[in-house]
């Protein structure tokens, strides 16, 4: 389930988790006793991961909705919850909330990069268009290359 880590906090316990954030850290949950189930949150971690990697919070809380919905969770102050009706439930709440938290915070990330990327391309074929005739620039084109040891065909 987790990495074996809780501690007891203000917000409940803590369960870090073997999930883990685009940095690498690991995604705490926050568990507290609700009556007879839990309460499972992961008190905005991801947005804060987020954040954290350039992603602005409207953005990223759209991706943070998009996973709750995946996971059958609730958003509550741009944090995922999720409700755990008995102990028999528990794991599985923690799974979900920190999945979730993971997914949302990567998918942030991912779309941060795509959007780099595809700058960084348009950039480039500025540049050649300056010093290289158009019909000598070619694009998304197969190359095949050979090696000693083996043939790779390269995309």
């Amino acid at each position: 389930m987790g990495a074996g880590f809780c501690e007891e906090t203000e917000a409940g316990a803590r369960v870090a988790t073997h999930c883990l954030y685009p940095s690498f850290s690991p995604v705490s949950v926050f568990v507290t006793k609700v009556g007879d189930g839990y309460h499972v949150s992961d008190r905005g971690g991801a947005i804060r991961s987020s954040w954290l990697h350039g992603r602005e919070t409207a953005q990223a809380g759209r991706l943070l909705a998009q996973e709750a919905e995946r996971y059958h969770l609730q958003v509550r102050d741009m944090a995922l919850e999720a409700t755990a009706p008995s102990i028999d439930w528990l794991k599985a709440a923690i799974l979900a909330v920190a999945n979730a938290s993971a997914n949302a915070a990567m998918a942030a990330i991912g779309k941060i990069v795509a959007a780099a990327e595809g700058a960084l391309k348009d950039r480039i074929k500025d540049e050649l268009e300056r010093s290289v005739p158009l019909e000598r620039i070619g694009s998304d084109i197969v190359i095949t290359g050979k090696h000693r040891s083996c043939s790779k065909r390269l995309t």
